[in-house]
Formats: C-alpha cells, sequence, structure tokens
C-alpha cells in the first residue's frame, strides 16, 4: 500500500490507477487476466461467424443480432478489426501471443488447468509462427 501511494502521481499521468491488491506482481495477474478474456472471445466470435459464412448468412444480417444478444462483446462490436489482426502477424498479433503464452506459463507453473486459454494459444500461434519462421 506505501508503494503504491508513492507511484499513484505517476500512474495517474498514464490513466487511471486501479489497486487490485497488496502482493507485488497482482496489476499483470489482472491485465493476463483481461488478455486470456479478450483472446478467447476474439477466437470464440471469428469461429462464430465462420459457422455464420459458411451457411451464406451476410454479416450485414448477422452483425445487429449478435450485437444486441447475448453475443455482444467488444469482439463483436470490433469485428473487422479482429478479422484484419487475427491472421496478419504483427503487433497486435504479437502482443496477444506474447501476453497468452505468459499465460500458459503461468498456468504450468501453477497447474492450472486451462483448455480453452490454451486452444486460443494454439490458434494464435499459427499465424505468428509463420510470420516467424
Amino acid at each position: 500500500p506505501d508503494r503504491y501511494k508513492r507511484v499513484r502521481e505517476v500512474l495517474a499521468a498514464m490513466g487511471k490507477p486501479l489497486h487490485v491488491g497488496d502482493e507485488l506482481g497482482l496489476g499483470q495477474v489482472a491485465k493476463l487476466v483481461n488478455q486470456t478474456m479478450m483472446a478467447v472471445a476474439m477466437a470464440g466470435t471469428l469461429e462464430g461467424v465462420a459457422v455464420a459464412r459458411d451457411y451464406g448468412i451476410s454479416l450485414d444480417a448477422l452483425l445487429p443480432i449478435l450485437t444486441t444478444g447475448t453475443a455482444s462483446s467488444w469482439a463483436v462490436q470490433n469485428l473487422e478489426h479482429i478479422e484484419r489482426i487475427w491472421s496478419t502477424p504483427g503487433d497486435p498479433v504479437d502482443l496477444i501471443y506474447k501476453d497468452l503464452a505468459e499465460v500458459m506459463a503461468v498456468a504450468g507453473s501453477r497447474h492450472l488447468h486451462l483448455p480453452v486459454a490454451g486452444a486460443t494459444f494454439n490458434a494464435f500461434s499459427r499465424p505468428w509462427a509463420n510470420h516467424a519462421g
């Protein structure tokens, strides 16, 4: 708590500081939680869109349903951006891949079973590996 008080003004210059606990590193854990949930939402959104396209449903017809229904999410609302970055390695994909790699390392070290995050990590690994190799 004392360290947080000392750096609060510096953090405030970069955005709204949030305090998630007194143990060092919990802010990084919160970031990994956010990145995990966002990446999984992106993967699920793109898979749903693939099913729709396979059946010939246009995105113009589908998006009003998705954005107002229970599937609505940042990924759905930013589908065009998600589609562009998902299969094009570069900064956004590299950052998500890096964060998911860290999530998987943490999960392994703490014996956490994260099958959906693992599958998403594998999906991100393909474009990244092709880009890196």
